[in-house]
């Protein structure tokens, strides 16, 4: 939503001319960030609100208890090796000696009745993650998965037997649960980069992974020590894109970007505005307080995944220098101050607005410190900023806090919000 400079600057025509100047480069750049959508072949999150989803088995081996025992364990390789329970039903000898064991749909009931409803809230987490439609998506479960210390077993792929299913599929989640393990983890073979990309599955209590469909060169691998235990499920949506052209959109956001940022640069060198700072509301939520040795609670790994996107479009290729300008980043709480006086007068009431204020809180660097913070962040905060700094102010508009003071010929009000922002500084390079 563009916006017009505020009233409380300067009169001057030439200070008009750089606020105006300052807010078409504030509008371009939030046009630009609101192209920006996540884009992983392979993406993974930590599970904080976890269900259990009390999975019963069938012909003998009962409800499985989590974290999963070693007994039971064993009980389910065994149902699996005698070729009952086992999906495939291919001939153990073939694969290895203790394979991963596969349990279709049909071979177990899901007791718990809110795991379906958690399910759609991890699939439309992965969905986004991906840079699908998660408005959209269906989860399909595809079965009950076990892998043992050093079984073998191929990645998991969508069923050839499911006609029709292609048309939809985008995508395979796995739900990790409570099963204590070493090792095992998703890997990715070749990423043109030479060294293998690898993802854990080993350090969260219960953790969801995904990838995209034309993910290619991944290997599930198997435990080191342990059994990893987790619910496989096929992502669906009705026009699934291709991997390919997510990212074709993606870098035509990030060209957005970088040519906002070009506008700036050329209103710096030519003397229009002077350098600035922008603040890009985000949409986690994660509370002001820094831990005891003073890092923050925040890192761009604890970012949601639309958050996320934004912080990692500034790693693409390009991004470091625009024409000579260098970009820094922090992650900071802005405090929204709106501050009004009521006077009543001859039983009316008169309202005086004193306008709104930005007040910088926090602040630490994408990753979490503060060694990573530029030298132009250092001393900010307290520092108050005005509406052509923060590129969406509505984003303060709802779930304000009012503060109320009386006195004899008035009544002041104030109405205040802290929000995680991305800030954002292009220093101009000697």
């Amino acid at each position: 939503m563009d916006r017009s400079p505020s009233p409380n600057g300067t009169n001057s025509n030439q200070g008009n001319n750089s606020l105006e100047k300052t807010l078409e480069v504030a509008n371009n750049l939030s046009a630009a960030f609101k192209l920006v959508k996540p884009v992983n072949c392979i993406y993974q999150q930590e599970v904080t609100r976890s269900e259990a989803p009390d999975i019963f088995i069938k012909s003998g081996i009962g409800l499985l208890a989590l974290p999963l025992a070693e007994e039971q364990a064993r009980r389910m390789v065994s149902a699996a090796l005698e070729g009952h329970m086992n999906r495939v039903n291919a001939d153990a000898s073939a694969l290895s000696k203790e394979p991963a064991c596969v349990f279709n749909p049909g071979s177990f009931d899901v007791k718990n009745p809110l795991w379906e409803k958690y399910v759609q809230e991890l699939a439309a987490a992965a969905a986004e993650g991906l840079g699908l439609d998660a408005s959209e998506v269906t989860p399909e479960l595809d079965g009950l998965w076990l892998w043992t210390t050093d079984c073998l077993w191929p990645t998991p792929h969508l069923k050839a037997s499911k006609r029709g299913a292609r048309r939809t599929w985008a995508g395979t989640m796995l739900i990790v649960l409570p099963s204590a393990h070493q090792g095992g983890d998703l890997e990715m073979t070749d990423t043109g980069k030479g060294n293998p990309k690898s993802w854990s599955t080993a350090d969260y209590r219960q953790s969801m992974i995904c990838w995209h469909r034309d993910t290619r060169f991944l290997e599930v691998k198997a435990p080191s020590g342990g059994n990893r235990l987790g619910l496989l499920y096929d992502l669906h949506v009705p026009k699934p894109t291709s991997y390919k052209q997510l990212m074709k959109s993606h870098r035509i956001a990030v060209q957005a970007v970088q040519n906002a940022i070009e506008k700036y640069t050329v209103f710096v060198r030519s003397g229009s505005i002077e350098e600035t700072v922008f603040f890009l509301p985000l949409t986690t939520k994660i509370t002001q307080a820094r831990g005891t040795n003073g890092e923050g609670h925040i890192s761009k790994h604890k970012l949601l995944p639309a958050d996320l996107a934004t912080v990692d479009c500034f790693s693409q290729k390009g991004m470091g220098e625009i024409h000579g300008f260098r970009t820094h980043l922090a992650l900071v709480w802005l405090t929204s101050r709106d501050k009004w006086t009521i006077h009543p007068i001859q039983g009316e009431e008169l309202f005086e607005r004193h306008g709104t204020e930005y007040i910088l809180g926090d602040i630490v660097d994408v990753d979490g410190g503060l060694d990573g913070l530029a030298e132009p962040f250092r001393h900010l905060k307290g520092a108050k900023f005005s509406k052509e700094s923060v590129l969406d102010v509505c984003a303060f508009e709802s779930g304000m806090t009012r503060m109320m003071a009386k006195e004899a010929n008035s009544e002041e009000q104030v109405f205040v919000k802290t929000a995680l922002c991305l800030m954002m500084h292009f220093e101009q390079m000697d």
